[in-house]
């Protein structure tokens, strides 16, 4: 997680770096720029737009997500997404043969 300042942007890089060394390769990750709410209140380009961000989450074949935790901006959202992801990456990759029919 990071807020949308470019100082932490710029850190998300050694961050994912730290990651990915210890990390399962199966595990989804999840770049999630927080703070979205003082997007409003910041001057343009103060903040990290949500097309740097997405192409940042790319960069890493992560997800990304911008929330508030102030407000309760999508962070719910953000976990269950990152969670439907990791459920999905764990189902067989053909389930109709894997799986018991209900008769």
């Amino acid at each position: 997680m990071m807020s949308l300042s470019e100082s932490s942007f710029l850190n998300v890089r050694e961050w994912m770096g730290q990651i990915q060394e210890c990390r399962d390769e199966q595990l989804p990750m999840c770049v999630i720029g927080n703070k979205v709410d003082l997007r409003e209140d910041r001057p343009e380009g103060s903040c990290v737009s949500t097309v740097d961000g997405e192409r940042l989450a790319r960069t890493y074949n992560a997800l990304f997500c911008e929330t508030s935790a102030k407000v309760g901006t999508n962070v719910v959202e953000a976990v269950l997404h990152l969670d439907k992801v990791r459920i999905l990456k764990t189902l067989p990759s053909n389930p109709s043969t894997s799986l018991p029919r209900n008769t």
